[in-house]
């Protein structure tokens, strides 16, 4: 009879301790790229299976801001947890993608932003581009956005992509 007491008490314990663990893993978000949107004057905006690209042919970076989603803009960002999931098909311009945190204050807006995620050269697959260094937390009241750069078209044909961001907070 002890023994049986015991075994169900530690199961339910365990239970207990991998809902616990469960639940604390960092809140994981994943965005499509389609909720970008163009922000420079130069380059093309293209729109393929959910991604976004430059379909731009001449030397025309697409300069993109993409919204991030937060259930708790004061939270920092969990450490190397933002990544740009991107298909560089460019063999001499990288992809490059970085995020900023923003907060309006009685003298004006200020932001911050962390370090830039670059692209290692064109590829044929996903590469993802991971934000070694968050933007700075600037609050409660803050607003995080991320922004990339996407090259034109390659000499051969190759059109980079935008495809996903990924972070935890």
């Amino acid at each position: 009879m002890m023994t049986k007491k015991f075994l169900l008490r530690s199961t339910v314990a365990a239970g207990f301790v991998a809902l616990l663990s469960a639940t604390a893993v960092a809140d994981q978000k994943t965005l499509a790229a389609g909720v970008c949107y163009q922000t420079s004057t130069s380059g093309t905006l293209g729109r393929f299976a959910g991604t976004i690209t430059n379909t731009a042919t001449t030397v025309s970076p697409l300069g993109l801001r993409c919204p991030l989603v937060r259930d708790n803009p004061g939270a920092d960002f969990v450490a190397n947890s933002i990544k740009f999931d991107v298909f560089d098909r460019h063999n001499n311009i990288a992809v490059v993608c970085g995020v900023c945190n923003e907060v309006a204050t009685s003298t004006g807006i200020g932001n911050n932003c962390g370090a830039l995620a670059v692209s290692s050269g064109a590829t044929t697959g996903v590469q993802p581009l991971t934000v070694t260094t968050n933007p700075t937390n600037l609050g409660s009241n803050q607003y995080s956005y991320a922004e990339c750069s996407l090259p034109p078209v390659a000499s051969n044909g190759g059109v980079s992509h935008l495809a996903r961001i990924t972070y935890d907070e």
